[in-house]
């Protein structure tokens, strides 16, 4: 279990209130691994501490802000294996910045199959004692996804299975933002709610529910 926000001040006024309002009220599905992308600025911080990423975040206010605080499941908290996850180079044009509530089952599998694609995981600590590697398991749903947004695979071979809520934001290689995606099967919650004075997408809020597999997308070109 871990939590997710998205919050956009329509208004133009600091997010960061917003964002820590909401993820007290949610504390309880994460605190262990913190991150945000600051999507007004390009800002892009992830950090093990909760005090630490209080002062990223205070540090730099934004009207529009993604964030996730992690209960780890696939590894111990660390800072490369914290949320938002990021694509780095693996696509020519986009970068890919992932916050994921969930479990992806056959996150090994992927592991292999997206090797033989050549895309590289960012979040590998190593192997165990059984000589497997230890990564972030939401690395190979990030890398699932943007594949199929960059068209390099089809819809109908997407294959990350288990819990799935998230939200990505695609970005050029500037960090200029294109898209936020987001979506939810029915294994774990993602809500919205809008308002004049904002947008809120998160865990736990008091909203609409996100329907179920259907993959949204709000563009920046109509900002």
């Amino acid at each position: 279990m871990c939590g997710l926000i998205y919050t956009k001040r329509v208004d133009g006024k600091n997010a960061n209130e917003d964002i820590k309002r909401i993820y007290f009220s949610q504390k309880s599905r994460g605190k262990n691994g913190y991150g945000f992308v600051n999507i007004q600025t390009g800002v892009y911080v992830r950090s093990k501490y909760e005090h630490e990423i209080l002062g990223y975040l205070k540090r730099n206010p934004g009207s529009e802000i993604l964030w996730h605080h992690r209960n780890p499941t696939s590894t111990m908290n660390t800072t490369d294996t914290a949320h938002p996850l990021c694509s780095g180079n693996n696509f020519k044009d986009h970068r890919y910045y992932l916050v994921h509530n969930g479990k992806i089952v056959n996150a090994q599998t992927l592991l292999i199959k997206h090797e033989k694609e050549k895309l590289v995981y960012s979040s590998i600590l190593g192997k165990d004692k059984w000589n497997i590697p230890v990564f972030n398991d939401s690395e190979s749903l990030l890398l699932e996804l943007a594949s199929v947004i960059e068209g390099v695979k089809e819809k109908k071979d997407f294959s990350a299975y288990g819990p799935i809520a998230f939200m990505m934001l695609q970005t050029d290689n500037v960090v200029k933002p294109l898209y936020l995606y987001f979506g939810r099967n029915d294994g774990n919650p993602l809500k919205i709610n809008a308002t004049k004075e904002r947008l809120i997408i998160a865990s736990d809020i008091e909203g609409d529910d996100v329907i179920v597999d259907r993959l949204y997308k709000i563009s920046y070109e109509d900002n």
